[in-house]
């Protein structure tokens, strides 16, 4: 099976992970969080406006649909699912 990285992928490996942990972490940013931590709101952010998306339910659905691909960039669309069925 053939390994590859997304543009999506490439994108996310623009910004090292640890230094923006620490940056949130510096400014306690994560601190009353639940379930959509501000990497996660990041990433949805990149993919929302790198793939045109101009509504909460594109977004939402485009997650859904690129689950796996997420996945391996450490997005799960499993925190967008759960923050969905709150609105």
């Amino acid at each position: 099976m053939a390994n590859y990285s997304t543009v999506f992928n490439q994108l996310l490996a623009l910004i090292p992970r640890y230094h923006f942990e620490r940056f949130v972490n510096s400014f306690n940013g994560d601190r009353y969080v639940k379930t959509l931590k501000f990497w996660n709101q990041l990433g949805s952010l990149l993919y929302a406006q790198a793939s045109g998306k101009k509504s909460l339910r594109e977004i939402v659905n485009g997650l859904e649909i690129n689950n796996s691909k997420l996945y391996n960039a450490s997005l799960n669309s499993d925190h967008w699912l759960r923050c969905e069925n709150r609105l």
